[in-house]
């Protein structure tokens, strides 16, 4: 009877050896798997760090690019504002230059007509001091020398001429109809004048 207790204890012994050998070994046996396991879960870590250090980097080089591209386009516009603005200052500069030309052009024809009134003004007032060459008489269209008709109001070396080269005249009226004088100037040599027919 003692022997079965015995070896009960001897088996018990041999089974609680075996046990403990098994789990040390198993945890021999897990050891690696576990290195490999935390290696593995290292390497993916420091993989996902790398993307997404790489994604981080990407993202700063395109908000980069975005940021120099808009600094252009804002360069680019605010160029094109400033051409604008100088074109439209040429521009207004050219209209005002024109314009004070044609101003000037303006006065200095409004000058010209001035000077020229004046000039004829005073050839009449010249005239209308001449004595009338007939003496006493009525000086005849159709038959006074130039110097004659020249001394009439008025009238002039141009326009004695042109009484010469249109007569016969039927009339003294017809130096107004054949727009020989104007109006005025025949009214003021009328009485000083007749036209004798042959």
């Amino acid at each position: 009877m003692r022997v079965l207790p015995l070896l009960t204890a001897a088996l018990l012994a041999v089974s609680l050896n075996a046990a403990h050998a098994d789990d040390t070994g198993v945890m021999n046996a897990a050891k690696p798997a576990a290195a490999a396991a935390t290696d593995k879960a290292k390497s993916a870590a420091e993989d996902k760090m790398k993307e997404g250090k790489a994604k981080a980097e990407d993202k700063m080089k395109e908000g980069k690019a975005k940021a120099e591209d808009k600094m252009k386009e804002g360069k680019a516009k605010a160029e094109d504002k400033a051409k604008e603005g100088k074109a439209m200052a040429e521009d207004k500069t050219k209209e005002g230059k024109a314009m004070a030309e044609d101003k000037a052009k303006e006065s200095k024809a409004m000058a010209d007509d001035k000077m020229k009134e004046g000039k004829a003004k005073a050839a009449d007032a010249k005239s209308d001091d001449k004595p009338v060459a007939a003496k006493g008489g009525l000086v005849d269209l159709n038959s006074a020398t130039a110097e004659e008709l020249d001394a009439l109001p008025g009238i002039g070396k141009a326009r004695s001429a042109a009484i010469i080269a249109n007569r016969p005249f039927k009339g003294k009226d017809d130096l107004v109809n054949k727009k020989i004088l104007s109006k005025g100037v025949y009214d003021k040599i009328k009485d000083k004048i007749i036209a004798k027919q042959k």
